[in-house]
Formats: structure tokens, sequence, C-alpha cells
């Protein structure tokens, strides 16, 4: 009975490492600072609330529902990974021309879900890693 708790402890703590990897938070917070530069403490608040509510619950949806949804709209996961990284490419290309992702007008609430919660956060490799370990575990 305690070799099955510690293989699960093993299995979730390995789950949760590797979405933490595929994430990458720490490494978004340049980009988080480079966006809300021009804005109150306050504003920058509400876009990280935003953020992370909007990325916990695209999580969630697709941990449930995502093999299902894929499978209704005929996507395979590689065509996804391939679509969700020429997004990437798209915006980084249009942060190298114009020096910014999106308008000086958009408000706070819609930088916390684009691009930051998607698909910085969850993006294609972190929607992928939680089916995979959905159907593993």
């Amino acid at each position: 009975m305690f070799d099955i708790i510690v293989e699960n402890g093993i299995s979730l703590a390995t789950a949760i490492l590797t979405l933490f990897v595929i994430v990458n938070p720490l490494g978004n917070i340049p980009l988080f600072v480079s966006l809300t530069n021009k804005m109150n403490e306050n504003q920058r608040k509400n876009v990280f609330n935003t953020a992370s509510i909007v990325a916990f619950v695209l999580l969630l949806i697709f941990a449930f529902t995502g093999q299902e949804v894929f499978s209704v709209f005929g996507i395979s996961i590689y065509s996804f990974q391939i679509s969700g990284g020429i997004l990437l490419l798209i915006i980084a290309i249009r942060i190298i021309v114009s020096g910014r992702v999106l308008d000086l007008d958009d408000s706070p609430e819609s930088v916390g879900v684009v691009p930051i919660a998607m698909p910085l956060l969850v993006g294609p490799g972190a929607i992928t890693t939680t089916i995979f370990n959905v159907q593993t575990y």
C-alpha cells in the first residue's frame, strides 16, 4: 500500500514539474514587465490575476476535454503544436518589427488574456503536456 502511494506521489510530482518547466513562469517575467511597464501597480495586479485565472481555467478545460475537442475538429496533437509554434513566431516577429506586442489602447484585462495567459503561459506545449499527463496518469 505504501509503495503505491509513493509511486503515485512521484508520478504527480513528475507531472507537475514537467508542466512547470513547459509553462516557464520565471522566463515570462521579463515579458510581463515589458508589457505592463506603463501600468500602475493596481493595473499590474489585475493583469497578473487575469492571466493566472485564465491560464488555470484553460489548463483545466484541456485536461478534461482536450482530446475530445481535438478529435471533434480532426486536429492532431502534432498539427496543434505546429500551429502554436507559428502563432508564437508571429508574436515574436511583431515584437521585433514594432517593438511591442499590442496596441497602447488595449485594456489591462485583455493584456492578461492575450498574449500573457494564452499563448505564453498556456501555449501548445503546456496544452499537449496536460493532455498527455491526463492520459498517462
